[in-house]
């Protein structure tokens, strides 16, 4: 059996603390203190935006801990079992202009700037820009299991076979993207694609100095927005990949490897993501690169 728990922090990278300000525009939104005047320019209106860096920020602090088990019924044979758990405080982000007018009563004061007061008027004077720099925003917290398989066979005439499994499957993932709301993003893309499950599997097989390897790269999917139907989000299907090498180390100080990676040659899901400057799939989730052939000779002087 095995237990741990420890704090941690990250300190802010120097473009968190010291990116150069740099002026953009919002999507349509909405100023609620306006909108009564019916003006293109505070309904449905296009604002300024401002991004950059923050010299006051604070480091992000966690607390973790996890317990497991490791068994081993026969020698060559073991299974380990980890739960986990991570809570995460003080999370270094940017507000998008879409949540700061969600929560315009909130964040108005800390990042809404406006034109110099008109004498005289009733009502607040225009947007002038929309502050979305890098702050300390919510917290987070995640946990879930960790898998791992190992079974080593006994040596043969054909060889001698090996199975290995490492899996994770996250049962949490809660993140106050707002600093207020807790948003559930487990097999979702609201972070970036956090699917359920995923796990690293490989076959070994090596008969003197012969050698192959046939690995399995699996996630299990996840959900995200459908622009095409409002408040709805669509299945980005499952991904896995298979890889295959051989090696031979019959030479003096030499071993030869070739191989194969994404055996079948599989495209990514499709995913509707734009938000990463490429379109048709999320790279943060798949590689777009299909079938790749590779040879390698490796050579040691002793």
């Amino acid at each position: 059996m095995r237990a741990s728990f420890g704090t941690g922090f990250r300190a802010p990278t120097l473009p968190d603390f010291w990116t150069p300000a740099s002026l953009g525009y919002s999507t349509a939104q909405t100023d609620p203190r306006r909108c009564i005047t019916g003006r293109e320019s505070d309904c449905r209106a296009i604002f300024r935006t401002v991004t950059g860096g923050d010299p006051d920020l604070q480091p992000e602090e966690s607390r973790q801990w996890n317990l497991g088990v490791v068994w081993e019924p026969v020698p060559g044979y073991s299974i380990g079992v980890d739960y986990w758990k991570i809570n995460k405080m003080n999370t270094i982000g940017a507000l998008t202009d879409r949540q700061i007018f969600t929560n315009f009563d909130l964040f108005e004061a800390t990042h809404i700037v406006r034109s110099p007061a008109v004498p005289g008027s009733a009502l607040p004077s225009p947007i002038e820009k929309v502050v979305e720099i890098t702050e300390n925003l919510g917290d987070l917290w995640t946990s879930g299991i960790d898998v791992d398989l190992n079974l080593r066979g006994p040596v043969t005439s054909f060889g001698r076979f090996a199975f290995d499994l490492n899996g994770t499957y996250v049962d949490k993932w809660q993140q106050q993207l707002d600093g207020i709301h807790n948003v559930e993003a487990v097999g979702r893309s609201v972070v970036g694609a956090i699917p359920r499950w995923r796990h690293y599997a490989t076959l070994f097989w090596n008969c003197g100095p012969w050698g192959a390897t046939l690995a399995q790269v699996y996630s299990s999917g996840y959900a995200e927005v459908n622009p095409a139907l409002p408040n709805n989000e669509r299945k980005v299907g499952t991904y896995d990949i298979w890889n295959l090498q051989g090696t031979y180390g019959g030479l003096e100080n030499t071993v030869l490897t070739l191989g194969i990676r994404n055996l079948f040659d599989r495209d990514p899901p499709f995913s509707n993501q734009n938000a990463q400057g490429l379109v048709m799939f999320d790279p943060r989730y798949a590689d777009p690169r299909g079938r790749l052939f590779y040879a390698q000779i490796a050579v040691s002087f002793k």
